[in-house]
């Protein structure tokens, strides 16, 4: 098997392979019980390296978006002039939400709007 050729791979339950191919420009399932497929490790290695990499690249992206609306810690106390402990007061009353990102308390920028409008 040529790995250009492998376009779709998903192991289901009991080790079973679900494989589409690319054969004249038309994707067509090569599944039943009389079907087998013989995989090179390295091919495998391959696409599975390839599927991290992209799901790496996904998770990159989605927090590059979610940071985009969101505010540290810190800079949510710099803006209110507050202390930490203001700040985790504001989560237990529901006050200002905290959202974990990577390990990270971030807060959203639209909840800290609210809050600035309300004190205006």
């Amino acid at each position: 098997m040529a790995t250009s050729n492998l376009r779709h791979l998903s192991i289901m339950e009991g080790g079973i392979f679900n494989i589409r191919f690319m054969e004249n420009n038309h994707i067509s399932p090569m599944t039943g019980p009389k079907v087998s497929y013989n995989i090179k490790h390295e091919d495998l290695m391959d696409f599975a390296d390839r599927i991290i990499r992209k799901v790496k690249e996904e998770e990159r992206k989605q927090q590059a978006s979610a940071k985009a609306g969101l505010l540290t810690r810190t800079e949510v106390k710099n803006l209110f002039h507050v202390c930490d402990s203001t700040i985790t007061k504001w989560a237990a009353k529901k006050y200002l939400l905290p959202v974990r990102v990577g390990g990270k308390t971030m807060f959203r920028k639209d909840d800290v709007q609210r809050i600035i409008d309300k004190r205006r």
